[in-house]
């Protein structure tokens, strides 16, 4: 049994946090970057990129579906590695949708992105397709379509238990039959991962460090008085405990990457592909 972090957060004030965060921007050099990007973005990008080949290497394609769009940079590398696809990408911030696309206008330039908060039914796609839909992931639009992939980085890890639980179910019920469900989360099952004995003892001591960092009430109120209001909401998670409890889907193929700092691999991530039984 995995002990996990309690979240600090009030669950219903978290998209107005993330409109904060992201509203608040930077010139660095020639480019104009969100806070959110300068403080966690930037750092989860090569998971993100981990995430992108991982998903490729399944081999499948199809109407995807994204659930948690944050600045754009997974949604950017889906949109390119998946040009011919129809994708969906979902956020509570209002904000964070207008900063993705910003991002995905000056990175993917040939992609069409369709306006309006409402699923699209579409029989050919030429170009990549990326419609923004600002709702709770929980609250989808036109919930009866099912989608060949469902995509997620450093969305489940900010979930209570019980609604972790209940968006895995959500899923469940939106994957076609062959499709997939790809997900990364800060990994707290590193006892039981694949690495080898150095890496799995650095991970587990940067961990102990996250963890006790996230339960610091002073580095809290610190980070809220410089950034915006903003405080990391990730958490690490044992995402393969959880699959487990939800009947009908079971993890195929899993992977491992990491947050980095400056390069340097800091935090452990996970990544699983899970798919019905």
């Amino acid at each position: 049994m995995y002990l996990e972090l309690d979240i600090y957060y009030d669950p219903d004030r978290i998209g107005s946090e993330f409109d904060s965060v992201a509203s608040k921007r930077f010139r660095l050099f020639s480019k104009e970057i969100c806070l959110y990007d300068l403080l966690m973005g930037f750092w989860e990008r090569s998971a993100n990129e981990a995430m992108t080949q991982f998903i490729a290497g399944s081999g499948k394609q199809g109407d995807i579906l994204e659930l948690g769009t944050g600045t754009g940079h997974l949604l950017s590398l889906l949109a390119e590695h998946f040009s011919q696809s129809k994708i969906a990408s979902v956020d509570y911030s209002e904000k964070m949708i207008e900063v993705a696309t910003q991002y995905l206008l000056r990175n993917n330039p040939q992609t069409h992105i369709i306006s309006g908060c409402q699923h699209y039914e579409s029989s050919t796609c030429i170009d990549p397709h990326v419609k923004f839909i600002h709702c709770n992931c929980f609250d989808l639009p036109n919930g009866k379509q099912k989608y060949d992939l469902i995509v997620s980085s450093f969305l489940f890890d900010i979930q209570t238990p019980p609604k972790l639980n209940k968006l895995l179910a959500e899923c469940a019920c939106l994957i076609k039959n062959e499709g997939s469900i790809f997900i990364a989360v800060l990994d707290d099952a590193i006892c039981h991962s694949y690495m080898k004995w150095f890496s799995r003892n650095y991970f587990l001591l940067t961990n102990r460090i996250y963890k006790f960092c996230y339960r610091s009430e002073l580095l809290r109120r610190i980070s809220q008085q410089f950034f915006s209001g903003y405080y990391t909401h990730c958490r690490p998670v044992n995402i393969e405990q959880y699959i487990e409890n939800i009947p009908d889907i079971k993890i195929s193929r899993r992977t491992v990457s990491s947050i980095k700092i400056l390069g340097i691999p800091f935090l452990p991530v996970k990544i699983v592909e899970v798919v019905k039984v």
